[in-house]
């Protein structure tokens, strides 16, 4: 089975919203599959690498001027699913419409379910 540049595209996406809602508990520390999935987004996106770098940077950020944990886990996790929106409309993808939820309503199916 192949896949096409659309379902791979998703797949990657939905990587890069897990991890964004991992950094909600802390910073991320860079994993290969992460790399992988934005090396790949980058590859087919317009080129633009704004978006990338800024979202690597916020995962990563430990926000340690931040007041509270609470506010560090927001601010880590609203600026890197902003960066993220940018990541998906430098390949074509806009979250909206309901875009966002099937990324989330694929991630919540069982590792035996085919993801499309």
């Amino acid at each position: 089975m192949r896949f096409d540049r659309d379902q791979l595209v998703f797949k990657a996406l939905c990587a890069v919203d897990e991890a964004v809602d991992e950094c909600n508990h802390g910073p991320l520390k860079p994993t290969f599959a992460l790399r992988f999935a934005l090396a790949f987004l980058f590859a087919v996106s317009d080129g633009d690498r704004t978006s990338y770098d800024q979202f690597w940077r916020e995962v990563r950020d430990p926000r340690e001027r931040a007041y509270s944990d609470h506010d560090r886990s927001y601010l880590r996790s609203t600026y890197a699913r902003i960066a993220m929106v940018g990541i998906a409309r430098g390949v074509g993808v806009y979250l909206g419409d309901g875009t966002d939820m099937q990324l989330r309503n694929a991630r919540s199916r069982s590792s035996t379910e085919t993801v499309r």
